[in-house]
């Protein structure tokens, strides 16, 4: 699992000495801007911070809303089994690319 250091309030990784903000990282979505799309099958990354002020832990997960009753979350499915991340709790995600043919 590869972590992020926090610098200020985005999180940003340590490339060559210096701190890179997630929003300036290709690819990367601020859950601000926009949620994914809920989809079951669709596997996305998202950058979980499941302690306020600790390093970002990114985590293969999928977006969904497992009953009508419950609020849309990130469920992590990279460690075999389920963990749920809840939306406050990922400040960025990205959709995975396509497998190689």
């Amino acid at each position: 699992m590869k972590r992020y250091e926090p610098c200020g309030e985005d999180m940003c990784e340590a490339k060559d000495g210096e701190y890179v903000r997630f929003d300036d990282l290709p690819g990367w979505v601020s859950t601000k801007d926009r949620l994914p799309e809920e989809d079951f099958q669709r596997r996305i990354l998202i950058c979980w911070r499941r302690v306020p002020d600790q390093p970002c832990e990114v985590h293969v997960a999928i977006f969904h809303q497992p009953y009508a009753h419950e609020p849309q979350r990130f469920e992590s499915i990279d460690d075999g089994g389920w963990d749920t991340a809840h939306i406050e709790e990922v400040s960025h995600w990205m959709p995975l690319p396509e497998a190689p043919k």
